[in-house]
């Protein structure tokens, strides 16, 4: 496989790194050197560790193009492809040799294989030296799991959870694993779920920051894993460890909603990768993606512009409108808002997803209608000038509020997977029809140049070409 073949006898190292966090993205040094003396000291390890964030915040990945593509493979966003950018995701029209499905899996891998130098590295044992390997593993576990997500065949045919995966590759420059199968869609869960594990019991509890994994960016993950593998009670009581941590809170209006997106670490973030002044999108930003710019190929459909109640609901004031001749476009404004420099963090978990996760599990666990209000409220509450779920809610009423809630941050394909939606065409669908529960197209395919260099790789169902 030529993703954990390649430099297997280099390894970035960043150098010595300063005391803030915000400086991990301007190392001093920038160097390869050989994996068997590269990680010899805890700043050493360090570095590796910040190596992976470094990979995992770039546009290809998490610092835009797979929030993005996940949002116009679902019901809330489409492609205008005016910039030639996320078309084939918007109209669900995939080759194996699709950029971005290329771009997700190399660079994964690419940042798996660096987590894997750092959880293998000896260098001593200490508390600080424990942290470091758990971010490494819980790391592992989550591009682990949006791999599977994004190539995994569970919602591409009939079988669940039994049929293919991913690989997942928990070793570096080991010649008798170059060439990885696919685990099912189920093993790689188990694995995922033991990683977060060693992840938790390895980080301290103290270790609160925002920009690196911390204890409870780990307990997140933990409920967010187990509600889309369907360990509901497993989710909700990873959800409360959070919860009632008291270390994260929901903005309480419009005005604090408004700035917390402004604002890197804000009060409600859990997890989030940075960008600096010198290290940032620039013109390749989310931002410039989602607003009215010379890349604004993402636009909402407007349905999902219309869920919103303009009148009562705060989350509204992160939308707007403009005029493209006599059509409208609907936009996502408010979040990501440096469509200039690109500079905002980009949000991997918030405490508002870990309150959604909790209601969803419980409302698919057949809790009462007066629990999940009461959990779904500790959000409401500060979104709506009236919560509309003051005694009861359901499952829709989550499903609702995960998709108004997290409108722009990749999740809602996910979510309409898991409740085994439909996929309606677009206002401009480009020759999409709608896509029937469940269609091959629900997964990328393997790239092709994965499939010439690795004899084990079997293609997804549905690509020949």
């Amino acid at each position: 496989m030529n993703i954990f073949k390649k430099s297997y006898l280099l390894l970035l190292v960043a150098g010595l790194l300063t005391a803030s966090c915000s400086d991990f993205l301007e190392p001093s040094v920038d160097q390869a050197k050989e994996t068997s003396t590269a990680v010899a000291t805890p700043a050493d390890l360090q570095a590796v560790v910040y190596g992976i964030l470094d990979d995992m915040n770039s546009t290809a990945l998490y610092g835009r193009d797979l929030i993005v593509a996940n949002e116009v493979r679902s019901d809330n966003m489409w492609s205008s492809s005016a910039s030639n950018r996320f078309g084939a995701p918007s109209q669900h029209v995939y080759t194996t040799q699709n950029g971005n499905a290329n771009s997700f899996w190399a660079n994964s891998y690419g940042a798996i294989a660096i987590a894997n130098i750092a959880i293998a590295a000896e260098v001593g044992s200490s508390a600080a030296i424990d942290d470091l390997k758990g971010q490494a593993y819980a790391l592992r576990a989550l591009l682990h799991f949006d791999l599977v997500r994004t190539f995994g065949q569970h919602h591409a045919v009939a079988g669940g959870t039994a049929n293919l995966g991913v690989p997942y590759v928990t070793t570096y420059n080991e010649p008798d694993n170059f060439l990885p199968a696919r685990e099912s869609v189920a093993d790689v869960y188990t694995k995922v779920l033991a990683d977060l594990a060693t992840a938790e019991s390895l980080i301290s509890t103290s270790n609160t920051s925002k920009t690196t994994i911390s204890y409870y960016a780990v307990k997140a993950l933990q409920s967010r894993v187990n509600l889309e593998v369907g360990n509901y009670q497993a989710a909700i009581d990873a959800a409360d460890v959070v919860i009632n941590s008291g270390v994260y809170t929901v903005p309480a209006d419009q005005a604090a909603l408004v700035a917390s997106w402004a604002t890197d670490e804000s009060s409600n973030s859990i997890f989030e990768l940075g960008y600096t002044s010198t290290n940032n999108a620039g013109t390749n930003s989310i931002a410039r993606i989602y607003q009215n710019t010379n890349y604004g190929d993402v636009e909402l459909n407007e349905a999902t512009y219309d869920l919103y109640d303009q009148a009562n609901d705060f989350r509204f004031a992160l939308l707007g409108t403009n005029a493209n001749g006599t059509d409208t476009q609907f936009r996502l404004t408010g979040k990501y808002p440096d469509e200039i420099n690109g500079e905002d963090n980009i949000r991997m978990i918030r405490i508002e997803e870990v309150i959604l996760n909790k209601a969803e599990a419980q409302a698919r666990n057949g809790a009462t209608g007066a629990t999940i209000a009461a959990t779904l409220n500790t959000l409401a509450n500060n979104r709506y000038t009236t919560s509309p779920y003051v005694l009861t809610a359901d499952l829709d009423d989550v499903l609702l509020e995960r998709r108004l809630e997290l409108l722009g941050e990749g999740h809602y394909f996910a979510t309409q997977m898991r409740n085994g939606d439909d996929i309606a065409a677009d206002e401009d669908p480009g020759g999409f029809t709608t896509l029937v529960y469940p269609d091959f197209r629900a997964a990328f395919p393997i790239p092709q140049s994965e499939m010439d260099a690795n004899s084990s790789m079997e293609q997804n169902e549905g690509y020949t070409n």
